[in-house]
């Protein structure tokens, strides 16, 4: 009668255990889609990584002590654990798992402090960035916006002035200066500056070519922006503005504290 008992616990114990891990990646998957656009961070892919390791590390520490605990209590005798490879194995994965769970986010604080950048200090911010640096990205400004738009038209490209909602576009260069940024969200939040009324250029496929601050702006004030559609993709808009005459680059404004 006992030994049926036992095996029942033992039975119902096992089974309960085995609820933890599709209980932990359930709720992993649900915070991997909600980052999703995070995950081309190496820190955060490291804390990912490291949490989950963690998480699945517990779950089988928690299922070796549970099944050697029901076993001893219910039989009544000192019971040689049979689940140590199991337990050392995960507290082996626990201990790795918080120490490469800690590396991402040291990264993640250095970076903080000692960045300027908004696509390292906010990541996941510049998801989908083309790895360009600012001083690479063409910037066209009053006239020669006007004479570029034009040329395009010329060429038969077609060009759509519409509001757009600034999250619905992409950032093309990898780097944007946060302390520019948020200047000019403070700013514009005093009613002292338009940024969202001001025109900006993008591709057909969701990249800015031109504006970049006003559009992490208008991203933060959650705007939608008047934007300047070309039916172009950027790699095509980015060859053609880097040769038309009057656009010129800048240096890197500062993107280090």
């Amino acid at each position: 009668m006992l030994s049926n008992v036992s095996n029942t616990i033992y039975n119902f114990a096992t089974s309960a255990s085995s609820y933890v891990a599709p209980a932990a990646s359930a709720v992993i998957g649900v915070a991997s889609n909600t980052a999703q656009v995070l995950w081309a961070d190496p820190a955060i892919q490291k804390i990912y990584l490291g949490t989950t390791a963690v998480i699945f590390g517990t779950a089988g520490l928690i299922k070796s002590r549970l099944i050697d605990n029901t076993l001893a209590s219910f039989d009544g005798r000192n019971v040689k654990p049979v689940q140590v490879p199991l337990a050392q194995a995960s507290a082996l994965v626990i201990t790795s798992g918080t120490i490469v769970a800690y590396i991402g986010l040291s990264d993640l604080y250095n970076r903080a402090i000692n960045s300027n950048n908004m696509c390292e200090t906010r990541p996941g911010f510049c998801h989908d960035n083309l790895g360009i640096t600012r001083e690479a990205m063409p910037q066209i400004e009053g006239e020669t916006a006007t004479k570029f738009l034009s040329s395009l038209e010329e060429m038969g490209v077609k060009v759509t002035h519409i509001q757009v909602p600034a999250q619905d576009l992409m950032s093309t260069q990898n780097e944007l200066n946060h302390q520019k940024v948020m200047s000019m969200v403070t700013a514009a939040k005093a009613g002292e500056f338009s940024p969202c009324t001001m025109e900006i250029m993008a591709s057909s496929d969701g990249h800015v070519l031109d504006g970049h601050h006003r559009w992490a702006t208008c991203t933060q004030l959650q705007m939608p922006m008047n934007v300047a559609v070309i039916n172009a993709p950027i790699q095509k808009l980015l060859d053609l503005a880097n040769n038309f005459e009057g656009v010129f680059h800048q240096g890197s404004n500062q993107f280090t504290k």
